[in-house]
């Protein structure tokens, strides 16, 4: 009898149980479905076609809009042959397609390559970024395309990639921001629209697309800008030091991006041409960028890789300038096809570019 009275008073806290777990358990499948549901249509050609590039929570839109692009390569080709990377000077200087076309003329084979050059990504930064980009994406070639102003106290355009949740999640930083924003689409949808009530939403919005409009499916930023015209400087920045140093964060990331050779990766470092009067304003002036290339030299010996340095060619052309410290278009033309040329150079006759590893002089 007790046994009987058992079983029933047992059944009846299960039925009990049941009704008050029904209702949430029911609502969190629901939501797991929706939520489900809005990520597949996340992830349609439809959406990502029509809606800006989603945000990883950064306030760098152009270093988003290189992720965005990155990504939409990676589907597209399927593997990725180059990786150039650097901060603006990389964006404006190199066109992926022109490199392939002289690559493929020399060659007769295509070198499917994306041009991640970022605001304000300097040597610390870039080195971080290969990091993530190589194991994300395996390329067969790296390139760090830079300037002597990628080794100088880093500005505002460092912590805005460096604090944001999707890089920090990359670097071991576990958070549930960073989890969204390297696995879930529609929240980085969410993230680029979530201040749509705002005042200053519309606006950001459209300044954000401008970013956009520019920068090609390869990472290449061409500019509609018509040529510049040599204007004269502002002398020398005053959050300049007095002399040319390679910081250590700057050393610290050149030699991230350095080491990665030892994984069977091909690495090299590329000088990025800039105007005679950007380096008249860096500290030092002129010794100051002969200090700058001087230790680049040393530092590829002794990693043994190869560094090519360019400003003694004049590659870029009068009317191939945006500014002092960026090409145009016509620059750019110019730079990747002698860039193209090089690494077929080398790919033909690999003893010969043993030989030029901090060559071209």
């Amino acid at each position: 009898m007790d046994e009987d009275v058992s079983r029933t008073v047992a059944g009846a806290r299960l039925r009990v149980g049941w009704s008050v777990l029904r209702t949430p358990a029911l609502a969190c499948t629901l939501l797991a479905a929706w939520l489900a549901a809005v990520e597949v249509v996340a992830r349609t050609d439809t959406v990502r076609a029509w809606l800006p590039a989603p945000s990883v929570g950064s306030t760098n839109r152009q270093f988003e809009v290189q992720l965005s692009r990155l990504d939409r390569f990676a589907e597209r080709e399927g593997a990725i042959d180059s990786l150039f990377i650097g901060s603006s000077v990389v964006c404006r200087a190199i066109d992926p397609i022109t490199v392939s076309s002289a690559y493929h003329q020399r060659t007769e084979h295509d070198l499917h390559g994306f041009s991640f050059g970022v605001n304000g990504m300097g040597a610390p930064t870039s080195g971080l970024m290969a990091e993530i980009l190589v194991a994300q994406y395996h390329p067969k070639v790296l390139i760090f395309g830079t300037s002597p102003f990628d080794y100088l106290p880093s500005g505002p355009g460092r912590a805005a990639i460096e604090s944001s949740p999707w890089l920090q999640y990359r670097r071991g930083h576990s958070t549930l921001a960073g989890w969204l924003t390297t696995y879930s689409l529609a929240y980085r949808y969410y993230l680029t629209h979530r201040a749509w009530r705002g005042p200053r939403f519309w606006s950001d919005l459209q300044r954000a697309q401008r970013v956009e409009k520019y920068i090609s499916a390869y990472g290449f930023g061409f500019d509609p800008r018509p040529p510049w015209r040599g204007r004269k400087g502002s002398g020398r920045r005053s959050d300049h030091p007095a002399t040319f140093e390679i910081t250590r964060d700057a050393r610290d990331g050149l030699a991230r991006i350095a080491q990665l050779h030892q994984h069977g990766l091909r690495v090299i470092v590329v000088e990025v041409p800039v105007q005679n009067q950007a380096i008249d304003a860096l500290p030092g002036g002129e010794q100051g960028y002969r200090s700058f290339v001087e230790a680049l030299e040393r530092y590829a010996t002794e990693q043994r890789i190869p560094f090519w340095p360019t400003r003694s060619l004049n590659l870029i052309p009068p009317d191939g300038w945006r500014n002092q410290g960026h090409v145009n278009v016509v620059g750019a033309r110019s730079f990747s096809r002698w860039l193209g040329e090089r690494l077929a150079t080398d790919d033909l006759n690999p003893r010969a570019a043993d030989a030029l590893v901090v060559g071209d002089r």
